[in-house]
């Protein structure tokens, strides 16, 4: 059981269906979604990087999180204009 704060925090429901992504060293929740596993592939290979990324660079970890956010924002846009 999730805590309800922590599905608060990510704007999801308690009760919800979500999906949970596993890799090395996190774990991502998200909301049910159309993604297929080729792209939820793509997600954590994403995430991998920037969770390396990040530990490899704990001074700059703020603007590299923000970089991502604007990438993934970037790509979903691309992705939901070329549907």
């Amino acid at each position: 059981m999730l805590p309800t704060s922590l599905l608060e925090q990510a704007n999801l429901s308690p009760g919800q269906d979500i999906q949970i992504l596993c890799l090395d060293g996190g774990i991502a929740l998200c909301g049910e979604s159309s993604l297929d596993k080729n792209e939820l592939r793509y997600l954590l290979e994403q995430l991998q990087t920037a969770s390396e990324l990040a530990s490899a660079l704990p001074n700059e970890a703020g603007p590299l999180i923000q970089q991502l956010d604007q990438f993934i924002q970037k790509g979903v846009r691309d992705d939901e204009t070329a549907e």
